[in-house]
């Protein structure tokens, strides 16, 4: 019997022809952490401590305050992340009194035990899936994904000089499934659990250019207000500052999207629409201009409010949005007049 990581096991076979015809794949189990009752959870942890070199005073401080039950319950829990909480070579500087709040923290914030796999161990085309995906919200149709990985990783790859192939997309997905992602629906993804978004979140936060990328590559209005809620967030002080700091390169693509139209023929003489509203895209680009004191932000302003106004020659206003773009133009200006 082999163990091992769902997207290694994917890249073995997208590289060796002899285990893609080898039959490996008919004779694959999945286990996923979600399919474990509590009981069965609590004696795989108990089996990776029972013969781990873990110090009997680390293994004390898991029955301190229950600690155990509360990994055992946790919604996050995966193999990964009890291996990284019974591994004495990762714990052996660590003093044994702040073995217990190392445990706290990797519960509060389990992304740190992705990373090796998210820079190491998938390709490319794998990253650029994940970040595309995260500018969906974590969850989309595969259509959807697609569409946005498709400018997403040519930006990247034009950016960061590696090669693109016609197969990029299906080669990433077939990499980060069942490990990073998951189906979702009949035709759908979505990350394997929220440790995934919590990952994709530290590496914006980390190499905040990567949110530059993930807005110059964007190909729907939506992803742009994903970055910026990331980069308002309590730690999304570095996304703000590359934002500013880039806006000459950002504020194009923001442009772009901001002109593309919200409707759409349906199938059978009906009318559908795309999200976000004209004038969200608008409230969204004053806050950002307001926020960054970026000049080639505040630049689109005018051009976002004649577009709203020809919106509204056309079809009705969005007023539940046309409120909140008040309020926000309304916070602007009395910032402004304070400083």
């Amino acid at each position: 019997m082999l163990t091992t990581r769902e997207h290694v096991f994917s890249q073995a076979l997208i590289r060796s022809e002899r285990m893609r015809n080898g039959g490996l794949d008919d004779l694959r189990v999945m286990l996923n952490m979600p399919s474990y009752t509590t009981m069965q959870r609590a004696r795989i942890l108990y089996n990776h401590l029972c013969f781990s070199d873990l110090p009997d005073a680390c293994r004390d401080e898991l029955l301190r305050d229950n600690l155990y039950m509360r990994i055992v319950k946790h919604e996050k829990l995966n193999p990964r992340l009890i291996e990284w909480l019974s591994s004495y070579r990762r714990l052996k500087q660590l003093p044994v009194e702040s073995y217990h709040g190392f445990v706290d923290s990797l519960l509060r914030d389990p992304s740190e035990i992705w990373h090796h796999a998210y820079e190491q161990e998938i390709s490319e085309a794998g990253r650029s899936v994940l970040l595309a995906i995260r500018t969906l919200g974590g969850k989309c149709d595969v259509r959807v994904l697609e569409g946005v990985f498709g400018p997403l990783h040519m930006h990247r790859a034009a950016r960061y000089k590696f090669s693109r192939r016609p197969e990029d997309f299906r080669v990433g997905i077939r990499e980060v499934m069942n490990s990073f992602i998951k189906p979702c629906g009949q035709d759908g993804f979505e990350v394997i659990d929220t440790s995934v978004l919590d990952l994709l979140n530290a590496v914006a936060r980390g190499a905040p250019d990567n949110a530059v990328d993930m807005i110059e590559g964007a190909a729907r209005f939506d992803q742009i207000e994903q970055i910026w809620s990331l980069a308002k967030a309590e730690r999304g002080g570095n996304i703000l500052a590359a934002l500013k700091r880039e806006s000459h390169r950002i504020a194009p693509s923001i442009a772009r999207l901001a002109r593309l139209r919200r409707r759409f023929d349906i199938e059978g003489g009906g009318v559908g629409y795309f999200s976000p509203t004209f004038e969200v895209r608008l409230a969204l680009i004053v806050e950002m201009a307001q926020r960054l004191g970026a000049p080639p932000i505040a630049a689109l302003i005018a051009p976002a409010y004649v577009l709203l106004l020809e919106e509204w020659g056309a079809e009705r206003p969005q007023i539940n949005d046309a409120i909140k773009l008040l309020r926000t133009m309304d916070a602007a200006v009395s910032e402004r007049r304070r400083v």
